[in-house]
């Protein structure tokens, strides 16, 4: 394994389904639907950072 990088596939169907059924109306659980099940985990890191943009958006347009 090369420096830096991390091996394997994490899935991510619990988190999807969680999301969506505690949250139906988030714009969020739409992006995590059209996500595939399972990804690499340098893919999870990456997308974790869109996601949490999504969040803060959708708090400061409930204010």
């Amino acid at each position: 394994m090369q420096e830096g990088k991390v091996a394997g596939e994490v899935s991510i169907s619990n988190l999807k389904r969680s999301f969506v059924k505690k949250f139906p109306n988030s714009r969020l659980a739409a992006v995590l639907l059209r996500e595939p099940d399972s990804m690499s985990v340098e893919e999870l890191i990456g997308k974790t950072g869109t996601w949490l943009v999504f969040l803060q958006t959708e708090g400061r347009d409930e204010k």
